[in-house]
């Protein structure tokens, strides 16, 4: 079975539109919840292991969903894809 793509839509002016995915958007969210981590040392009055542990921690649960989520949900075959192929006895 094909998976159909859809057409690149292109704004009025006609220069096409980017192709953003999840995995683009979690590239740039991982390193901006680290430097808010590191950030909120220096406007918060709390110490610098709990903001950027903070960070850290912000930034691990984007990968965990990275890997997980959309890993998973983006799979080449879906289950009951692959547990229709069996062999015949």
């Amino acid at each position: 079975m094909s998976r159909r793509t859809p057409e690149p839509r292109q704004p009025v002016d006609g220069t096409p539109e980017p192709n953003r995915s999840r995995f683009d958007y979690l590239l740039v969210a991982i390193p901006l919840a680290l430097l808010a981590g590191v950030g909120s040392v220096v406007v918060f009055p709390i110490p610098r292991f709990v903001g950027i542990s903070l960070g850290a921690a912000v930034a691990a649960s984007f990968v965990a969903y990275g890997v997980y989520a959309i890993a998973h949900a983006t799979c080449e075959t879906p289950a009951r894809e692959a547990q229709s192929y069996t062999v015949a006895d």
